[in-house]
This record gives structure tokens, C-alpha cells and sequence, in this order.
């Protein structure tokens, strides 16, 4: 559906971040003719979309590149035809990767920067639906589908909606591909779900429950929430789609046939919940690199250190002291409760390794988290405190409107306070 660039920087310190980022809304699926043929205008705009990434490379002066295609150039007739013709006009070498491969780099990305044992990972893109079976943090079964948002919408003529037929040959369509997967059968396992049609459902839902921060890496929320929502979309015309809460206009035409496709993987596997991961192939393709380069694990044992190591922070946590650069000041009753005093500085840890650090202004040897401005970091610190019940002392944030998206969201159930003891020489900034 996307042909997406990222520009990622490793630092002397085996951290990484994010340089840039870049988005072409190429969907080549609809690029190909009667016989299966990309058409010659899927060759222009993929040559031009190339061209210009690579240029944005240069500008960065990356020093390596990993580029790949994926179901829509993999299945067509003369897929293999447009790689030679990629490097002769940009230079990029353009590998089309296996459904398997493809199934195996979005489990990567998924089980490095989510915390889940046992699921379900389906990674919606436009040409192809792969399918990840997750047991332990292990693939256990993988299938690559040949339907995707955009190819599905063009065989049963979804994008206009023109009657039960349409929507019929599109269930018939999904059901036969479903054939593929009967290791899914009643599983019960959650879904993880990768790729522009599970995030455009995860923005739905949160507008609809006024989520106080737009985050999706990570977003729940229950089945039966979106099988509610699933049926109001069927009956919505096409043109009133548009005005969905949360679902952007370019979305629109092809979210039914990613939403069916949802709703028949959740039916076959009996599903409860369904996980928005923000990761998936790139970042699988990511964890390869450095798996090959620098001898790091391709699937980390714990994605918390990961994090830290990644996030560059320069501390650890200390009890009972600053000597940590970071303390808790405790309720009195917490001293006396070895287990329970242990789970809050380690719900506080996990708070930090999971995020960014961010640059807190000192005030008092204490950092004050201004919850308008910094968004999810400091707010997902503040979500472990009141979900587990931290005892803290403290929790600035600078306007009402900050104050009121917060409380609103947890229904001023929030008795709590957060502070950060910061050590005086500790450079602002960490």
C-alpha cells in the first residue's frame, strides 16, 4: 500500500534513534492490469518514490542501506523486472523478500518492543496479510495471505460499496485464504496488529474513548469493541466514511476490506483483545541488521534493558537512596513491606526503560514532569504509578487543560503524586 523510508542512527554506544522518517502512498496493488502485470505507470511512480529516498540518504549520508519489496511487486507476473530497472535509475539494490521472510521480520519487530508472551501477529499491508502463530516469544507457525486492504477492495469492488454481493464475494474471498491458517483454530490468543489498517483502528478507538494521549505502540483494547464498531462501518456509505472520528481520508476506500479481514482473524481465532504495535517489518529488518553487524541477539531477552541501552540512560535505580541518580519518596507503611516496596521501584524502572529520557528543568534537586508539553513519556510513568498504586508525592503539570485530559481519562480516580529526585550534579538533559 506504502512505500516507507527510515533513517535510523547507532551511536558509539550501540543506542539508536530515529533521524527521519517518510511515507508515499504508492499502492502499486492497484497499479496492475487484468493479468496480473504491474502497469508501466507502477514502474514510473516506484522509480520516482526511490529516487527520491534515496536522495534523503544522501542527504543524511547514510552509510548502509537496506531496502526491500514486498507482496505487491513478490506477486506480480513481472515483479522481477522492476528490481534491475531500480538500480539501474537509482542505484538502490531492491530485494523482494518471501512471504515467510516477511512474516519472520514483522514477528521481530513485534516481540523486540512489545512485551508479549503468547499471540497471535498479523502484519495488514496492501497486497498480502502474513499471519504469525506466538508461543513463549517463539514462532511457532507462520503463512503469508494474498490479500491485503487494497487488492481485496479491488477484486470485490469494496472501495464503492455497491451491494451484498460485493460484500459476499469479499467474505468468500477471506474465508478460503483462512483455509491456510487451521493452527489458529480457537486458540484464544490475543491479536497484534501490524501495518496502516490496524493503526487507523487503533486511532478509531481511541478517539471514540477520548484516550488521553494518541500513542498507539502498545494500544488494547477488547474484540468486541471493534466487532460493535466493525458492524456500524459495514452500514456507513462510502462517502461518510471519511468522517469517521480517527480515520484518515486516504484510509477510507480500503478500511473495509482491512477491517473484515480483522474481524475474520479474530472470529477463526476466538480472540479477546487486540494489541496496535507501532513495529513490525522495518524494525524486524532493523534488529537484522545490527544481528549481523554487531553480534547483537536478532530477539532480545529482555526489551526493557534493550530500551535503556537504546535510550542511552545513564543510571540505575538505587533503594532507598539518590545514589541512583533517581529516588522515590515512599509512603512511611511501604519501609516496613519488603515485596510490595521492591514492585514499585521496579513499576518505576520499567517506566523509564520503556521510554525516551526526557530533558526535566530542576527545580529544588526535583525534575517536575510537565505531562502538557512532554505527553507520553511522562504520562505513561504517571499510568504505571496510578494503575499499581505507587506510593509517590507528586505530580506537576503545567495548565488546566494538561490537569483535565489526565484526570478525565482515569475519571479523577487519581489520588496519587509522582516526584523525581534528581543527584545536583547530574547533567540536565540525561
Amino acid at each position: 500500500n506504502s512505500a516507507r523510508l527510515v533513517i535510523m542512527e547507532i551511536s558509539s554506544q550501540k543506542g539508536s534513534h530515529l533521524v527521519y522518517n517518510q511515507k508515499d502512498p504508492l499502492r502499486l496493488a492497484l497499479k496492475t492490469d487484468p493479468q496480473g502485470y504491474l502497469t508501466e505507470e507502477a514502474f514510473t511512480s516506484t522509480i520516482d518514490c526511490i529516487r527520491g529516498f534515496a536522495s534523503m540518504c544522501r542527504f543524511f549520508h547514510v552509510t548502509d542501506m537496506v531496502a526491500v519489496a514486498t507482496a505487491a511487486i513478490r506477486n506480480a507476473k513481472n515483479g522481477m523486472k522492476l528490481t534491475p530497472a531500480v538500480k539501474e535509475k537509482t542505484g538502490v539494490d531492491l530485494d523482494i523478500i518471501s512471504g515467510k521472510t516477511e512474516a519472520f521480520m514483522s514477528y521481530v519487530g513485534v516481540v523486540n518492543t512489545i512485551n508479549v508472551e503468547d499471540a497471535v501477529i498479523f502484519d495488514l499491508g496492501g497486497g498480502s496479510t502474513e499471519v504469525i502463530l506466538v508461543r513463549k516469544r517463539k514462532l511457532i507457525d507462520s503463512v503469508s495471505l494474498p490479500i491485503g486492504c487494497v487488492n481485496l477492495t479491488k477484486q470485490s469492488r469494496q472501495g464503492s460499496m455497491r451491494g451484498r454481493e460485493d460484500m459476499k464475494t469479499m467474505q468468500k474471498l477471506i474465508a478460503e485464504q483462512m483455509k491456510k491458517t487451521p493452527w489458529l483454530t480457537g486458540c484464544g490468543l490475543p491479536l497484534v496488529g501490524v501495518g496502516g489498517t490496524a493503526r487507523s483502528i487503533g486511532k478509531v478507538e481511541e478517539k471514540r474513548i477520548k484516550y488521553f494521549t494518541a500513542k498507539l505502540h502498545n494500544f488494547q483494547f477488547d474484540i468486541a469493541d471493534f466487532a460493535i464498531w466493525y458492524k456500524g462501518l459495514l452500514s456507513t456509505p462510502p462517502g461518510m466514511r471519511r468522517r469517521i472520528p480517527g480515520l484518515s481520508s486516504d484510509r477510507a476506500d480500503v478500511i473495509v476490506a482491512g477491517s473484515s479481514i480483522i474481524k475474520a482473524l479474530a472470529d477463526k481465532c476466538n480472540s479477546k483483545k487486540l494489541i496496535i504495535s507501532g513495529c513490525g517489518l522495518r524494525e524486524g529488518l532493523f534488529c537484522e541488521y545490527r544481528h549481523q553487524h554487531e553480534n547483537m541477539p536478532l530477539i532480545t531477552p529482555n526489551i526493557l534493558e534493550t530500551s535503556r541501552i537504546a535510550a542511552k540512560i545513564p543510571f540505575s535505580i538505587a533503594h532507598h537512596s539518590k545514589t541512583g541518580t533517581i529516588d522515590i519518596e515512599g509512603a512511611g507503611n511501604h519501609q516496613s513491606h519488603d515485596e510490595d516496596h521492591h514492585r514499585d521501584f521496579r513499576i518505576f524502572e520499567d517506566a523509564f526503560l520503556l521510554h525516551h529520557p526526557i530533558p526535566f528543568p530542576l527545580k529544588n534537586n526535583f525534575a517536575e514532569i510537565d505531562i502538557l508539553s512532554q505527553g507520553t513519556e511522562a504520562l505513561f510513568v504517571l499510568c504505571l504509578c496510578f494503575v499499581e498504586d505507587l506510593r509517590v508525592v507528586e505530580i506537576p503539570a503545567y495548565g488546566e487543560k494538561g490537569k483535565a485530559k489526565f484526570l478525565e481519562f482515569f475519571q479523577g480516580k487519581l489520588k496519587k503524586r509522582i516526584v523525581i529526585g534528581l543527584e545536583p550534579q547530574m547533567p540536565r538533559g540525561f
